[in-house]
């Protein structure tokens, strides 16, 4: 196992930063399973040598990490490029940096890593949904990741494969940070909308309307495939969360994602365990966007008293229905916008 003390390059580093027991590091950051490449196909992953060089370059790595969340965080940005450059030392500009620049398995390590390590700074960032978050504090984390390009990963310090993965997972963190970011602003608005009791009575009467039946039965006809389809219970589903759910987004999201389950299956004919593909997840948008499309057009026909309600919580649903579909892709590798 790798040693920090026994190593020159961390010589000047005091030894208080660098010791957590592995709950503290838990706590720090979700660090990848290295079963995974225990598993590997690939020949460099088998043997007992390259299995000893990935638990030293998890060390390693884990260290490089933990300061660069401690730099951020405390806006130590000084200390940014130091950082870098002592990993690089300590990892690339040494014999093993070339069984990294040499496997794609060491690559993909890496760059999981580094997405793990943004994943966290952006929900300490926006902990939970549907309640105000610092400004300054995003602020500050965008400035960074959308520099750290420049300023903490220059190519000179790595090899192009690894300096390209590197920089998909910065991409992704800022790409993620801004959809978490919209999710929040609509389920702020969202929040404060059903924190009115009045509000709420407007919108469960408009909707217990019995003109909204026939959509209902056209949406069914449409869309449904069975008793257990997407939309089957959607008229109930809604109605219960305005009237009991009150101001909490997360069981909204928590039912989000349920509908999303069905909506996948039905439309790629498959189990949800499977991998979800950008069609797929494309067709199941475009079934909810038609679905909730055709309720809004009814309800501005009646016309309700809630109408604009409505509409704010169409909008909050729709993202939240995209951004788990997106997540989703994403957590598959796939960083691209359906």
């Amino acid at each position: 196992m790798f040693s920090f003390s026994a190593n020159p390059h961390f010589a000047s580093v005091p030894a208080s930063q660098f010791i957590l027991n592995p709950a503290q590091r838990h706590q720090l950051l979700f660090l990848p399973d290295l079963s995974c490449f225990e598993k590997s196909n690939e020949p460099v992953a088998k043997s007992n040598s390259e299995i000893s060089f990935l638990w030293w370059l998890s060390a390693t790595y884990d260290f490089y990490c933990y300061h660069m969340y401690s730099c951020i965080t405390e806006m130590k940005l000084d200390q940014l490029q130091v950082c870098v450059e002592l990993v690089y030392r300590t990892i690339y500009n040494t014999t093993q940096g070339s069984k990294v620049n040499a496997s794609s398995t060491y690559t993909d390590f890496i760059g999981i890593w580094d997405e793990f390590l943004f994943e966290r700074l952006i929900l300490d960032a926006i902990p939970k949904l549907g309640q105000d978050v610092d400004s300054h504090k995003v602020g500050n984390l965008k400035a960074i990741l959308q520099q750290m390009s420049d300023v903490h990963m220059p190519n000179k310090y790595f090899h192009t494969n690894l300096y390209n993965r590197k920089n998909e997972a910065l991409a992704g963190a800022l790409t993620a940070l801004h959809r978490r970011l919209v999710l929040n602003e609509h389920a702020c608005t969202v929040v404060t909308m059903l924190s009115d009791p009045s509000t709420r009575r407007d919108m469960r009467d408009d909707w217990s309307s019995p003109l909204l039946r026939d959509i209902f039965r056209e949406i069914t006809a449409l869309l449904d495939v069975g008793q257990d389809a997407a939309f089957s219970t959607l008229r109930y589903d809604i109605l219960s969360r305005i009237t009991n759910l009150l101001p909490s987004t997360h069981l909204w999201l928590q039912w989000i994602k349920t509908v999303a389950t069905k909506l996948v299956v039905e439309t790629n004919g498959k189990t949800v365990e499977g991998p979800l593909d950008r069609v797929t997840a494309s067709s199941a948008m475009i079934k909810w966007n038609m679905c909730m499309g055709l309720i809004i057009q009814r309800l501005q026909i009646e016309p309700a008293k809630s109408i604009e309600h409505f509409q704010e919580l169409r909008m909050f649903l729709d993202y939240a229905m995209f951004y788990h579909l997106h997540e989703n892709l994403y957590s598959q590798g796939d960083m691209n916008l359906f």
